[in-house]
């Protein structure tokens, strides 16, 4: 038997799906979701990612930690591993991105969105994303990505997030 096996979704991303329970929870109960709300978050909501996709398009990394919640429970997770615990971490992280790539693309499928509550949504969507420069470079990559989201009075701002790449994975001793 191989000493490198699969193993489960590590402690972060049990965190991640721990806080996206609490988070549904905290909704009051007596505030159920008719229809029409339920619609007009969905809506919203997608407005929102549309306005994130032209922004990462049109190569505006100094804007996109703004799309992000400025709050002490924000926890943007990458493959398992924590990467982002402020919007400051995200401006710093986006501003090394500048000039870097004449162009991005984001490309996005598979999108579902899901309301939970008042100013609560949830959100899974598959996506890949492609850096190219003038001088010929590109490279891209593509996953899965996880998405918690709350209303505020600046509009909805991602709380929590995890995405996992997708690569070619090989385990040793077969199988």
């Amino acid at each position: 038997m191989s000493s490198h096996q699969p193993v489960g979704p590590s402690n972060a991303i049990w965190s991640l799906i721990a806080c996206t329970g609490l988070a549904a929870c905290a909704a009051p109960s007596d505030q159920t979701l008719d229809l029409s709300h339920r619609e007009a978050i969905v809506d919203s909501v997608q407005a929102f990612y549309e306005e994130m996709q032209a922004v990462i398009n049109g190569n505006r990394w100094g804007e996109l930690a703004d799309f992000y919640a400025d709050d002490d429970r924000l926890l943007i997770l990458e493959d398992g591993e924590v990467a982002y615990r402020s919007r400051d971490e995200i401006r710093t992280a986006m501003s090394a991105m500048v000039g870097r790539f004449d162009s991005a693309e984001l490309s996005v499928s598979d999108r579902v969105i899901e309301p939970l509550g008042p100013g609560l949504a949830a959100s899974t969507f598959s996506y890949t994303q492609t850096f190219s420069s003038s001088e010929g470079e590109s490279f891209s990559f593509s996953g899965v990505l996880i998405q918690t989201l709350i209303q505020t009075p600046d509009g909805w701002k991602v709380l929590l997030a995890h995405t996992s790449t997708r690569r070619d994975r090989e385990w040793e001793g077969g199988g």
